[in-house]
């Protein structure tokens, strides 16, 4: 079992258990670009994680300044990780769900200013995701969508709607930031 650790912020230097199978941490150097990307936006947003894993990304927002954080897994193991950092580390605006996509969310009051999807790339097309975050009232016309999937070798300009403001490249791995077309 290997650990994580959370890169700047309040919360720096505090590590996350990653479990041996079934989790694919974002690397260090890219959650560094990530947010670097997101510095403008992520002090006082609502961020959701969306298959969270380790947490890290979700923390990693907490940590830089985000008001409300939503962690969502579908593995029960996961869960009771997030419960015991939240407790242990005593985080006061974060939360967490056992979701399992593409299943109907627990309902939120408010959507959320940035989203983070970094899901299995085998089993979950970003355009499916999307979609399932538009039709359940998760974002708004101003939200920011962080996005890691398998590198397509077709640039992606626009999809549903949405434009890529960011994108990258780090091996087989392609990841980047979407906001909605005409959004200011």
């Amino acid at each position: 079992m290997g650990s994580v650790r959370i890169i700047g912020g309040s919360l720096k230097g505090r590590r996350l258990t990653c479990p041996d199978s079934g989790v694919r941490p974002t690397p260090n150097p890219i959650r560094e670009t990530l947010f670097n990307w997101l510095q403008q936006r992520i002090v006082h947003a609502r961020c959701l994680d969306v298959f969270s894993g380790t947490g890290a990304l979700g923390l990693e927002a907490l940590s830089r300044g985000a008001d409300w954080v939503t962690l969502w897994d579908a593995n029960p193991t996961l869960n009771q990780q997030y419960a015991n950092i939240i407790h242990d580390w005593k985080l006061e605006s974060i939360d967490h769900a056992i979701v399992q996509f593409p299943a109907p969310p627990p309902p939120v009051m408010t959507p959320y200013d940035i989203v983070f999807l970094d899901p299995p790339f085998d089993y979950y097309p970003l355009k499916s995701q999307l979609k399932w975050l538009s039709d359940h009232g998760l974002i708004k016309k101003t939200s920011c969508v962080y996005f890691e999937q398998r590198y397509q070798i077709n640039p992606m300009d626009e999809i549903l709607g949405w434009k890529s403001i960011r994108i990258k490249r780090q091996g087989d791995v392609e990841y980047g930031l979407l906001e909605k077309r005409g959004a200011s």
